[in-house]
């Protein structure tokens, strides 16, 4: 789907390249193999869009690690292959069993990395690393370096340093600060907002949202930014015991504020 529309759809990808291309996140040691049989896939039979899917137990260890496909007649070095067709879970590792069962009950998970964290009944996320943090809450949120604390409504925050440094030694850190973007006059049928009917007209209307934030970062200036990147003015902000500290407000300027440039 086109995003050139969404701005809210193009930080989000920066917020991706940052922890997955850029290489924030760090790889899983551990990995999962589905093996393909030849002889088995020639006698599926079922829904076609659905005897393609791996299992969903199977799909849910990409949580923990990484997982993918390998042939029965094939390997990788670091891959372990599991046959779906017997008691696979047994191969596991703890973690990995143990995330899974953690699943099941819809508790509580984080990745084999321990940088990632999902939490099903604050319907949140929490990713962090040395070179960024992110968050998608509502209430408090805390990592290393950044801690949220009133954010409401739901809401995204992602901390990610723009010159290579870890986020304690970087002099320039963009802010991303993320809720609701849609089309003025858009309308669903239903409450569910399944359906929808049409996609509205423009301006682009951003959801309020605040949060107070205090971030273990020194010394440092914060200036709005304007979704071309430039500079949107000072935001008042205090120092106070090392920390630094200020509310993030998208509607801190005429227009809304996504996106924050803190330096020093």
């Amino acid at each position: 789907f086109d995003i050139v529309n969404d701005p809210q759809g193009q930080l989000g990808e920066r917020v991706i390249h940052a922890l997955f291309v850029r290489g924030d996140v760090s790889p899983a040691e551990e990995a999962y193999a589905f093996t393909f049989y030849p002889e088995r896939t020639r006698k599926l039979n079922g829904e076609i869009s659905l005897i393609g899917e791996y299992p969903k137990s199977f799909t849910m260890l990409g949580l923990y690690g990484r997982i993918g496909s390998l042939a029965s007649n094939s390997g990788w070095p670091g891959v372990k292959k599991l046959d779906l067709a017997e008691k696979w879970e047994k191969d596991l590792s703890a973690g990995a069993a143990d995330l899974l069962h953690r699943v099941e009950e819809k508790k509580e998970v984080r990745s084999s990395t321990g940088e990632i964290a999902l939490n099903p009944d604050r319907r949140s996320v929490c990713v962090v690393t040395p070179k960024s943090e992110v968050f998608s809450f509502d209430g408090d949120m805390t990592g290393k370096v950044m801690k949220a604390t009133g954010g409401a409504p739901y809401q995204s925050l992602a901390l990610i340093s723009l010159d290579g440094k870890g986020l304690k030694d970087s002099s320039r850190i963009l802010l991303l600060h993320l809720t609701d973007v849609v089309g003025n006059k858009l309308k669903y049928s239903n409450s569910a907002k399944t359906v929808l009917e049409s996609w509205g007209t423009m301006p682009i209307l951003y959801r309020h949202a605040k949060a107070d934030l205090e971030l273990a970062l020194p010394g440092m200036k914060v200036e709005a930014l304007k979704l071309d990147g430039s500079l949107n003015g000072e935001i008042p902000a205090r120092q106070e015991d090392g920390k630094l500290k200020f509310t993030a407000d998208t509607a801190a300027r005429k227009g809304g504020v996504m996106a924050y440039l803190l330096s020093r």
